[in-house]
């Protein structure tokens, strides 16, 4: 089971935003997704926060606040405009700049009532600093836009100063504004600072959940695999038991018989050795495919690397087909040649045997079965070619995932276990090498086995791979 730990952060200091801009990019998709009418809230209340604020103008300046009514409700018909905006997809993601264009157009007017009365009242650089504080809350808005939106907004404020006396009040407000904007700042920076280690934090818990959910599907398919294995067992090993059984059973009454009549026929003993020698010997064949395959898959084959050359192997391997390869007149045309791999030969043979037995199986007699080898930017490339009648894409799919499905196995052609390609993947993996293999139906087969260039694992590093072409 991984361990799980809190993630650590990396964010800029002085701009609470992550140094890698692809997380930075993430982090902001991210938002978008889980913010929305909570930030519609604030921004039609900030509507309704600034066209409340006209009950002050008919008190504070009574002559002007039929204008300034006037410029109120405008600026609150373009902050609805916008508001209904963010409720399209194109809205949400602009959000953040919708509030600052907001901000602006309430600034704006409010730096031209400070204009037209000609001198600082609070009710107008407090609704200011009201909708300051309500839309730097806003969640999207990040730590660098809230500093130009605060900025932005008091420049509204001073841009009608020079026009003003002097005095305590002035002065006054702008300490007030300057404070309060500095200290909005600094919530907006430690929230963002915040909202980004939650999100490093649910990265780590959404890793951590796929890691955990991958290990159960490896171990719920290993499951699968093994439970098929031993339901499918009884198929593979029944007829060669009741071969066995069948004839060492023949072999007694014979013998017995032979025995009280005086006449031992030693022609049916030896056939009928022979016949339980064969059933033997396949069904030992089968039960070590069988545990290669488990072990293979289960990583408890243990590899032996050492130095050798694809012309080793496949000589290895051919050599225990020699009988079969001249009963069916395959004709095998050997262009491998002696170049240095670290590989385990023991494990590669068994799974290049897997192959040869594959074409054997399938391909008529009289077949051709070419080999030859290949120094390529992926590695060094032992290519195994046979002109038999090819199998379809669906029944290569088949054999990769009949261990899967249980009811498979007895429609596997030859191949009754129908692990003969998965086994052979799984046992050249673990040989060190990596194979690829297509199939044309009525044109061939082609497996590739790729290995890493000595020199790459002397420098434990890993030569590229790449998918070769089918």
């Amino acid at each position: 089971m991984p361990a799980y730990s809190r993630p650590t952060a990396a964010l800029e200091r002085f701009s609470a935003t992550f140094r890698e801009r692809e997380l930075e990019h993430a982090f902001r998709k991210y938002s978008l997704k889980r913010s929305g009418p909570t930030d519609q809230f604030v921004i039609i209340s900030g509507a309704g926060i600034h066209l409340s604020y006209a009950a002050l103008d008919w008190m504070v300046i009574p002559e002007l606040a039929p204008f300034t009514t006037l410029l109120r409700v405008i600026g609150s018909l373009a902050i609805v405009a916008l508001w209904l905006w963010t409720f399209t997809t194109a809205g949400r993601e602009k959000i953040m700049w919708i509030s600052v264009v907001i901000v602006m157009i309430i600034a704006g007017s409010v730096g031209l009532m400070i204009k037209l009365i000609g001198e600082i009242t609070p009710p107008y650089y407090i609704g200011l600093l009201h909708l300051a504080v309500v839309f730097s809350a806003i969640v999207r808005i990040n730590f660098r836009v809230c500093c130009l939106l605060l900025a932005m907004t008091y420049g509204m404020f001073v841009l009608p100063m020079p026009s003003l006396e002097l005095n305590d009040d002035l002065i006054s407000a702008h300490f007030f504004l300057v404070a309060t904007l500095f200290s909005c700042a600094t919530v907006n920076y430690v929230v963002e600072r915040d909202r980004r280690l939650e999100y490093l934090e649910v990265r780590a818990k959404d890793a951590y959940y796929r890691q955990v959910v991958t290990m159960a599907e490896d171990a719920e398919a290993s499951v699968k695999r093994k439970n098929a294995l031993l339901n499918v067992l009884g198929h593979v090993v029944k007829t060669p038991l009741h071969q066995v059984i069948g004839y060492a059973q023949i072999m007694e009454q014979t013998i017995k018989q032979g025995e009280a009549d005086g006449i031992p026929d030693s022609h049916s003993m030896a056939q009928f050795a022979g016949e339980i020698r064969k059933a033997g010997t396949s069904l030992s064949n089968q039960s070590q495919r069988i545990l290669n395959y488990t072990r293979a898959e289960g990583g408890l084959l243990p590899s032996h690397p050492q130095r050798t050359t694809p012309k080793r192997l496949i000589k290895e391997a051919i050599s225990r087909y020699e009988e079969k390869i001249a009963r069916q007149c395959l004709e095998v045309i050997d262009e491998s040649r002696d170049i240095d791999i670290i590989a385990d030969t023991r494990h590669l043979v068994n799974g290049i045997d897997e192959l040869i037995d594959n074409t054997l199986r399938y391909s008529p007699p009289g077949s051709t079965l070419r080999i030859w080898v290949e120094e390529t930017v992926s590695g060094i490339v032992l290519s195994i070619e046979d002109n038999g009648p090819g199998i379809t894409e669906g029944e290569l799919q088949l054999q990769s995932d009949s261990l899967e499905t249980q009811e498979d196995f007895r429609h596997m052609r030859g191949d009754k276990l129908g692990i003969g390609l998965p086994l052979s993947h799984a046992l050249i993996k673990v040989g060190g090498g990596k194979l690829y293999f297509s199939s044309i139906p009525d044109s061939g087969s082609l497996a590739r086995i790729v290995f890493p260039y000595p020199s790459a694992i002397a420098d434990d590093t890993s030569a590229p791979t790449v998918k070769l072409a089918s």
